[in-house]
């Protein structure tokens, strides 16, 4: 059910408004091997979230993804010379906060 609700929804209008646009452009290529190693690196990450929720908790995996996006943000600032506002890192610490709070408050209920 999900399939043909995601067919709908992203493959009729994919189809009806960005084809006809790719087809008329020339600056796109499409390489079936990278896009097959792409395919397998997306299967083994959900194989690896999959995992590390069987083994830990879902909660884990949100501040994992807190830190995962202060990672990106820092190596953007520093390699690509990207400007981080402070609306930006309160927001990113106020979620990490409140998630670490969250897990705290649930161990100690156990």
């Amino acid at each position: 059910m999900r399939s043909l609700l995601r067919f709908y929804t992203a493959g009729i209008p994919f189809y009806l408004l960005e084809y006809p646009k790719m087809l008329e452009s020339n600056d796109w290529s499409l390489d079936p091997a990278l896009m097959f190693a792409n395919g397998c690196v997306a299967f083994l990450l959900n194989i690896a979230v999959f995992l590390v929720i069987g083994r830990t908790s879902a909660v884990t995996m949100r501040v994992a993804g807190v830190v995962k996006d202060w990672t990106l943000i820092c190596l953007s600032a520093v390699l690509f010379g990207a400007k981080i506002s402070v609306l930006t890192l309160s927001g990113y610490g106020v979620a990490f906060v409140g998630v670490t709070l969250y897990n705290r408050q649930k161990q100690l209920v156990r």
